[in-house]
């Protein structure tokens, strides 16, 4: 007599997609007769169906704090039992981190009565308003640290200091 294949586990990857990831559903399953398994996948958002069919994977783009579910049910080409033979796995969407592509100056030249500052261009692909922290470096040490884009020479540097910036956004 033929049996029906049986899922024992269902996994989701990434574990903490962002915004921008593709997730993957990782199903377990066997068939006591030995024959194939195949799985069936229906993959909701915050509650809505999305894709169905034999596609294990979701792609993004997605919002944050979305709510991606994929449910599995296994089929080996014999009997299919789609009521009660089938697991979920589910995750939350995370933010995607903003990045900064790009730190001028405006002056490559600088005196010690000069203010030196940053200009910086940074992204969010989720459109999440990004704030800069600014931690100023002269001679390898901090000197300054927050939300200011400038460094007053006459304040924090000399003549033929080292100077730079690390810029983090948030």
């Amino acid at each position: 007599s033929k049996v029906k294949p049986i899922i024992t586990s269902v996994g989701i990857s990434p574990l903490l997609p962002t915004t921008q990831d593709s997730i993957t559903c990782v199903p377990v399953s066997s068939d006591i007769d030995g024959d194939t398994v195949s799985h069936e996948y229906v993959w909701t958002v915050n509650g809505n169906v999305t894709q169905t069919g034999s596609l294990d994977t979701l792609a993004g783009p997605f919002s944050s704090n979305d709510e991606v579910t994929c449910t599995v049910t296994p089929a080996d080409g014999q009997t299919f039992d789609g009521i009660g033979n089938s697991l979920s796995a589910t995750v939350t969407v995370q933010n995607t981190a903003p990045v900064v592509s790009d730190i001028s100056f405006s002056s490559e030249s600088v005196t010690i009565n000069d203010v030196l500052v940053a200009s910086v261009t940074a992204s969010d692909l989720d459109s999440d308003e990004i704030t800069l922290h600014y931690e100023w470096f002269v001679e390898g040490s901090s000197v300054k640290s927050g939300l200011g884009n400038s460094l007053d020479g006459q304040q924090y540097f000399q003549r033929n200091q080292q100077i730079y910036v690390a810029v983090t956004p948030s």
